[in-house]
């Protein structure tokens, strides 16, 4: 039975380490590698089949990797959707801390030009990467370039940190006021609930 081959494995490797020769008389037989070469004759291709995988993979839960980001934004099929994408990249890279590739996320969702949307959405992660950098100067600058042309929770967000930092930085109370108009804003425009 089984017992008898475990036995005859010990009894071989006890009789090898006497001798010396316990490499040289342990033989490890292998099954010879096969692998199917042969053509398939429809169907989409293995690389067609990983990027759906990976898609549908990416669809489901809200919580996705960095590199899944990477990869997505990679793949996307028009130059909107990879604008989005590398302002969702750039975003986890300010999670992580990472503001240097975050700025080259930014620069690559604006340098696509993939509409209206995107590339405001990607500005206003430049706010916020200036103010993580603490450049409120630049952050105050885009910021209220951005504003002028209209605001929405994450740049009234952004604006709200970068006036609280001018304000805590020089104590003029000037920021402090901006940064209570932004954030009255911001608490009147968040729904109730």
């Amino acid at each position: 039975g089984s017992r008898g081959g475990a036995c005859r494995v010990r009894c071989r490797r006890r009789s090898a380490r006497a001798d010396g020769g316990f490499a040289a008389r342990l033989r490890v037989k292998l099954a010879p590698l096969r692998v199917d070469i042969r053509d398939v004759a429809s169907g989409p291709s293995i690389s067609q089949v990983l990027v759906e995988s990976l898609r549908s993979n990416l669809r489901g839960p809200r919580e996705t990797s960095t590199i899944k980001l990477e990869v997505q934004a990679a793949v996307a099929p028009d130059r909107e959707q990879r604008a989005w994408m590398l302002v969702a990249l750039a975003a986890r890279m300010r999670q992580e801390g990472r503001t240097d590739l975050a700025r080259v996320a930014v620069d690559g969702a604006v340098a696509l030009d993939g509409g209206p949307a995107p590339t405001r959405a990607a500005r206003t992660c430049m706010v916020s990467i200036h103010a993580d950098d603490g450049d409120f100067d630049a952050a105050v600058k885009l910021g209220e370039e951005l504003l002028a042309e209209g605001a929405d929770p994450y740049l009234l967000k952004a604006m709200a940190r970068v006036y609280w930092g001018l304000w805590r930085k020089t104590k003029d109370e000037a920021w402090h006021d901006r940064w209570w108009r932004i954030h009255v804003r911001l608490h009147e425009s968040a729904p109730a609930g």
